[in-house]
């Protein structure tokens, strides 16, 4: 896989010797045919590691086919008589094109004649013969070979110069392991003169006396004489001491000494294998050669034999950038309804949405009758259904109560608006939600409710009071409050609401009633879920476009013959109060109502109490965004139904690293009968934004008439005033803008936001001129704005860390991480959306902030990426499918390696040597200094423009300097602030992530960066089968997970979700499996919230996604879902070959009785999964069987 065209060459083996050249070609991945091996050793060897390679004796190669003349290579190394006259004898018989053979250096000329005799050596056209040094082709040996290369043709010839050219001559230390101590064998070491690399003498304990070489050195050759491993001594470097340390060359290091260092490949293979493998590989020439010339030898014959197979690179240009002048324009002049989304609750409806064209007065004073009529049939008929669910539910008192209170607000509508407040129709909900929508949710409480009656403080001036008032008596007037018995009252304050409004705001904090309620944390909606819901512009459908492999688009074309995304935005009016307060809690939400005078008499007072949720009571939030997500998935109805606006009946996997995987197009997408994308809508509180494809904007309009309907008939209030209809040019939402007026979507904000954002910064920074402290609420103010404009401008929320440590310092020098700093984050943009108060901003902190150093690098990196007047506006994704590179990179101590893959498997490496200064400096700058250069020299270059770049790297201070905003590694973090201007110059999408110390090795970047070439892309292997950002948890190789889920969850356990079912999950049982890919984790996390939101006490879920984009996208979202979870290391249930741990959480139910969530017992849970991760590197058994009995009864959190 990944390798096309290379069995093409056919290649066989002889002599016992030649094990070096088995396993060049093999690596290659050519067509090995036999093994003539002529050793019974050497052959259970070759069948223990190669088992599907035929191994063949004298009398059996001697006969296989053909008889005539083989085109392929037979390669060989010749080191005695015997297998000079075997070789002699199949090179005879076979007759094959090419031949090369290889012997020690030491051989003589006369004697190697004689091996390979007159007539193999006189039948060539064409000859070549060399000697080889180790260390001019990158080796750490001194060992030099001589190789003769005879072939038929002349049109394939290889030269020492090409082999040699890029190479660079290595120390012994390159092959060693400076983490390993000195010896405690060594009795006494000698220095001597130095012979060669030669610096003294040990003596071990058993009284022997060996050599020990210099590690900054060569290593002598091995292949002379083949060495024991307990012969050879160094000295070497060490983490352990600041000198060279004396100690004995493990055997693993003799290994890479001869280039064969990838550790991976001999993990559970005995010693004395590990011993013969050695002695057969000593036989043959170094790796690092072999690998040259049979890499240069095969890639000749297949470009012989398949021409054009390799094809050259050439750069895909990005074409235009987004960051085109007349791009650079606020978004908001091309939107064709109001921008913003505040509206005022009198706000006038726009009739001329709901016209048809060319309307006269007469038929729009026709329609306003009909209205009427059609309202006045709507209350009747809904009274009527209301009696007959009555009379077969058996029409009990709650029931019929309720019933009445729904008739009587109806009836106080009219066709646009719910003049008397809204209450849900139960009675058309689903069974299982039904009492909650009838009675409301209860709350969760810590402890009993304060009592008291406090006063509500006035407003600033007397017309914001009498605006408050009348804000206070609509609630009364909708039938919101009741009277009945209350002990505690509600104080109530205004927010400004647009330029001419004011928002009602009732402060349950101030009396003490917030301090005993807990609920639920849940999650919402963010900016990146809108931007899953639009593509390109596209000629055909979306399913047709994918299946015929992406190809370009002529947007040269009449725009109208484009299917495009229609935007559009819907609003529940009155959202809180839409639901019930269950009746329990009502007591606790008292109401003092003034009973205003104009004319100086004292104004009266009576007291009431709500009915419906309010806005400032801590459990509102989550019980009216729960009851929101329910409506919302009623209203979408069946998703079979191909006469539903929200059909869908396929998805469609678009995860990176997939073969077919096209960076210009969503992740994941949802597609209807037609094969388009289907429509899909997602709600932030009130704010409901909707997209659907089409040519026009028909499918959108049908789709948030179908909606509004769907709310409506629920009881659940659509705002007809604040509805804007279907555009490729929206408003804001949640002050974000996104856009398709053009052929590729695009993102922005509003021109008020941004300027607010940057002089925000300066704020910060001229604060910083004048103390060393700041005030916290304006910084918690500050860093919400940042949250929000970072949701469009991803590339810069990793400086947003600098505010919120600086803001949590008081704690103990708390360093935010994973779902604390997602929550804090959260926190400070509530503040900002809400536009909450000073006291709100300072509750739970000090009134003034301590300005750090990282605080103001991180202020200064956002002022230079946010140093335009205008908005930025930036494509959402690459252009198209081809605008995709991955990049792997890493270092040694000695060098580093560089790979670059192009679209159309082209891999440029990129290899070097440090200087001795810098190659003694740490790893993590070798490594991180390595890909930030690389990357920020492609990327200035052009070579990169328009595309989406997929870095891989196992060093942690970049992954942390480049996703974190870590500032301890200073040069580092202002060369990433250039990187990100630099990709934001030749619009770039950019993405680090962090890979395993293995999975390098595995790519064979790490073996590049000491000049190996032996693994991974240097083999022509696809980089993209070492990054599996597409495979889920179930589809790595010869994993147990099935059997060893099974073992602990018995017969709840249940095969994965698929991915379509992620959309649908609550079809399914009781226990949810989730196994997505790691690409698609944050994703499947998202609709596991929004079910855990709809169905909180229903579903257990077990999640496993291999910790790959961990830190990068998923880890924040999955820790704050997880009750317990832990890491399941490489065993017998999660294979080596995984390289990565898996990491596996666990979420159960919510309850009504405490700890109401199994995380709130902190402690316990975090100790628990600690355990787990550690036990699991020593017995899987063990784990299961711990899970076993947590399973059973998880609220008892059983000690590990």
């Amino acid at each position: 896989a990944g390798r096309r065209g290379r069995n093409v060459v056919r290649v066989r083996i002889v002599g016992q010797s030649s094990l070096g050249w088995l396993e060049a070609a093999w690596l290659w991945g050519a067509s090995l045919e036999a093994y003539v091996t002529g050793s019974n050793e050497v052959t259970r060897l070759v069948q223990k590691l190669y088992p599907d390679i035929l191994c063949l004796t004298e009398p059996h190669g001697m006969r296989l086919p053909p008889n005539t003349p083989w085109n392929g290579i037979v390669m060989a190394t010749l080191r005695s008589d015997e297998e000079a006259r075997l070789f002699r004898a199949i090179v005879e018989r076979w007759r094959p094109t090419w031949v090369v053979a290889a012997c020690h250096g030491s051989t003589s000329r006369n004697i190697v004649m004689k091996w390979l005799g007159h007539k193999i050596s006189h039948s060539s056209a064409n000859k070549w013969s060399g000697r080889c040094i180790h260390s001019a082709f990158g080796g750490v040996t001194d060992s030099e070979w001589k190789v003769w290369y005879l072939s038929k043709t002349e049109d394939i010839k290889i030269s020492l110069a090409r082999m040699t050219t890029t190479k660079y001559s290595r120390p012994l230390q390159t092959a060693l392991d400076d983490t390993l101590p000195g010896s405690q064998e060594a009795r006494s070491f000698e220095v001597c003169e130095r012979i060669g690399s030669q610096v003294g003498w040990v003596t071990d304990r058993g009284g022997h006396r060996f050599p020990v070489y210099d590690s900054g050195e060569r290593a002598p050759d091995l292949g002379k004489t083949p060495t024991e491993v307990k012969e050879l001594w160094v000295r070497a470097k060490s983490v352990w001491s600041k000198q060279s340390v004396i100690r004995r060359v493990q055997l693993e290091e003799v290994l890479g000494l001869w280039d064969y260092a990838d550790k991976n490949v001999y993990r559970g293979l005995s010693k004395s294998t590990k011993v013969g493998l050695l002695r057969a590989r000593q036989a043959s020439p170094p790796a690092k050669i072999l690998r040259m010339i049979t890499f240069l030898l095969c890639n000749e014959i297949q470009e012989h034999l398949l021409p054009n197979s390799h094809q050259a690179f050439l750069p895909i240009s990005g074409g235009q950038k987004a960051s085109q002048a007349n791009a650079q324009s606020a978004l908001e002049t091309q939107a064709i309804q109001r921008v913003e989304a505040t509206q005022a609750d009198d706000a006038a409806i726009e009739m001329d949405h709901w016209a048809m064209a060319g309307e006269t007065k007469q038929e729009a004073d026709a329609r306003q009758v009909l209205r009427k009529f059609a309202h006045l049939w709507w209350c009747k008929n809904l009274e009527a259904e209301s009696k007959r669910w009555l009379r077969k539910n058996g029409n009990r008192k709650e029931d019929r109560d309720a019933v009445a209170d729904c008739v009587r607000r109806a009836r106080g509508s009219d066709y646009w608006e719910w003049r008397r407040g809204s209450r849900l129709f139960f009675w058309r909900w689903p069974e299982e939600w039904m009492q909650d929508a009838r009675d409301g949710i209860e709350f969760w409480h810590l402890s009993d409710p304060p009592k008291g009656n406090m006063k509500s403080k006035p407003c600033a001036d007397r017309d914001d009071e009498l605006m408050l008032r009348t804000k206070v008596f609509s609630c009364l007037f909708r039938w919101y409050f009741e009277q009945g018995f209350h002990d505690l009252l509600i104080t109530c304050f205004g927010v400004k609401k647009g330029l001419t409004d004011i928002r009602a705001v009732w402060n349950a904090s101030s009396n003490g009633l917030n301090a005993t309620l807990w609920a639920p944390k849940f999650a919402m909606a963010t900016f990146l879920d809108t931007e899953g819901m639009v593509v390109k512009w596209l000629s055909t459908t979306v399913l047709d476009y994918l299946k015929a492999g992406s190809p370009p688009q002529d947007y040269s074309q009449e725009p109208s013959i484009f299917k495009k995304s229609f935007q559009y935005d819907s609003d529940v009016g009155q959202m809180f109060h839409n639901f019930l307060m269950h009746a329990k809690e009502r007591h606790s939400h008292g109401v003092r109502f003034v009973h205003t005078r104009n004319d100086g008499s004292v104004e009266e007072v009576s007291f009431w109490r709500w009915c419906v949720l309010n806005f400032g009571c801590r459990c509102s939030s989550y019980a009216a965004c729960q009851g929101e997500e329910r409506i919302l998935e009623v209203c979408h109805g069946d998703p079979s139904d191909k006469t539903n606006p929200f059909e869908y009946c396929s998805v469609w996997e678009n995860w990176p690293t997939a073969m077919n995987y096209d960076p210009s197009m969503s992740r994941v997408m949802l597609l209807r009968s037609d094969g388009e994308l289907a429509t899909r809508d997602v709600p932030y509180v009130d704010d409901i934004r909707g997209a659907a494809r089409g040519e026009d904007e028909k499918p959108a309009t049908q789709a948030q008439k179908t909606l509004a309907k769907g709310m409506n008939r629920l009881g659940n209030q659509e705002a007809a005033r604040k509805r804007r209809i279907p555009s490729l040019a929206p408003g804001a939402w949640t002050g974000k803008m996104l856009h398709c007026t053009g052929p590729y979507p695009v993102r922005s904000t509003t021109l008020k936001k941004w300027k607010r954002g940057k002089d925000s910064l300066q704020w910060i920074l001229d604060r910083a001129d004048e103390s060393s402290w700041i005030d916290t609420a304006e910084l918690r103010r500050i860093a919400g704005v940042w949250v929000d404009l970072t949701d469009i401008y991803k590339e810069a929320r990793c400086f947003l860390k600098g505010m919120f440590n600086a803001l949590e310092a008081f704690r103990e020098g708390r360093d935010l991480d994973g779902w604390r700093l997602l929550e804090a984050m959260e926190e400070s943009h509530d503040l900002e959306f809400y536009d909450s108060l000073r006291r709100d901003a300072l509750e739970g902190y000090p009134a003034r902030t301590k300005i750090t150093p990282e605080l103001l690098m991180h202020v200064r990196a956002l002022q230079k990426l946010f140093n335009s007047e205008e908005p930025r506006v930036v494509e959402v994704r690459p252009r198209e499918a081809n605008m995709l590179r991955y990049i792997v990179a890493d270092a040694s101590a000695e060098g580093f390696g560089y790979g670059t893959q192009f679209p159309e498997m082209q891999f440029v490496e990129r290899e070097g040597m440090w200087t001795p200064e810098f190659g003694d400096s740490s790893s993590n700058l070798r490594e991180a200094t390595n890909i930030a250069h690389n990357l920020k020299r492609d990327i200035e270059s052009g070579m990169h423009d328009g595309c989406e770049l997929w870095c891989g790297t196992d060093n942690a201070v970049w992954s942390a300097v480049w996703n974190k905003g870590m500032s301890t590694a200073r040069a580092l973090f202002y060369l990433m602030v250039d990187i990100k201007q630099a990709a934001y110059d030749h619009s770039c999408f950019v993405i680090c992530f962090h890979i395993s110390g293995n999975r390098m090795i595995a790519t064979g970047i790490d073996g590049l960066s000491r000049g190996d070439t032996d693994a991974g892309t240097s083999l022509g292997f696809d980089i993209r089968l070492f990054l599996p950002l597409n495979i889920t948890a179930f589809d790595v190789p010869d994993n147990g997970l099935d059997s060893w889920c099974r073992s602990w969850m018995g017969d709840d356990y249940d095969r994965p979700l698929d991915t379509m079912e992620w959309f649908a999950p609550g079809r399914r049982v009781h226990t949810q499996v989730w196994a997505p890919p790691p690409a698609g984790a944050l994703i499947a996390l998202k609709e596991l919230a929004k079910l855990r939101l709809k169905r909180p006490y229903e579903h257990t879920h077990v999640v496993l996604i291999p910790r790959i984009l961990y830190q990068e996208e998923w880890r924040s979202r999955f820790e704050k879902e997880m009750d317990i979870w832990f890491l399941v290391s490489c065993n017998d249930v999660w294979p080596h070959s995984a390289f990565e741990p898996l990491v596996v959480g666990l979420c159960f139910p919510l309850h009504r009785e405490y700890p109401w969530l199994l995380r709130l017992e902190r402690e316990k849970v975090v100790a628990i999964g600690r355990s787990l991760s550690q036990m699991s590197k020593e017995s899987h058994i063990r784990v299961g069987d711990y899970l076993r009995k947590l399973w059973r009864d998880p609220r008892s959190l059983p000690e590990v």
